[in-house]
């Protein structure tokens, strides 16, 4: 098996290219992780998709990767680094096999993994794919985190049976009314991953009632 050596990673629930790291990121510091080739249609399903790794492909890099602490080197059970002919991506994953973390790498370590493995053969693992993220990779890192944000207010008026407040603004948005308080809700959760003018009401309304 072939390794990286001494990279920085920034393991995030999304995929977000390295300039978009936050100063208060949590980066880990590799001493040593495996490197793995892989299409670059596989490595795009892993970037942007929920991802299941398989039982055999977990055994081929259990405590394979060892991380720099204050003052000692850790191991780590399963990490590793997957790299394409056109970029590479950091993954963590838990002992079920599902990606729990992911990491773009530096620009310059980046180009560091794919000038060392340029003619490392391609190979296949044993992965499944479901649902893909809602969040667009078209919107910034910010973006998406206030969208998240949006969710968790929505999500707050809900579970407190804030209902006049949820159908006032099913009403803003759709121009009509609805009974179902659940389809309600629903809908309105589904505008905000659109970005578009019903989220802008959505996001205006919730800083109103929060000034209240």
């Amino acid at each position: 098996m072939n390794y990286i050596y001494d990279i920085l990673l920034n393991f995030q629930d999304e995929y977000y290219d390295f300039f978009e790291w936050n100063p208060d990121d949590k980066i880990t510091h590799i001493k040593k992780t495996p490197i793995i080739k892989i299409s670059n249609e596989d490595l795009n399903t892993i970037k942007e998709a929920n991802t299941k790794f398989s039982e055999d492909f977990l055994k081929q890099i259990y405590n394979k990767t060892q991380i720099f602490k204050k003052y000692d080197i850790n191991t780590i059970n399963y990490v590793c680094v997957f790299c394409s002919n056109n970029e590479s991506i950091g993954v963590k994953i838990n002992k079920t096999g599902t990606v729990v973390g992911k990491s773009s790498l530096l620009l310059d370590e980046n180009d560091e993994v794919l000038e060392a493995n340029e003619n490392m053969e391609t190979k296949k693992i044993d992965f499944s794919s479901k649902l893909k993220i809602k969040t667009s990779r078209f919107h910034t890192r910010k973006e998406i985190e206030e969208s998240k944000e949006t969710i968790k207010k929505l999500q707050h008026l809900f579970k407190n049976g804030e209902e006049n407040k949820l159908n006032y603004l099913f009403f803003e948005c759709f121009g009509k009314k609805e009974n179902d308080i659940n389809k309600v809700f629903n809908k309105i959760k589904n505008e905000v991953y659109k970005y578009n003018e019903n989220y802008n009401k959505i996001n205006d309304f919730l800083k109103i009632i929060s000034q209240k």
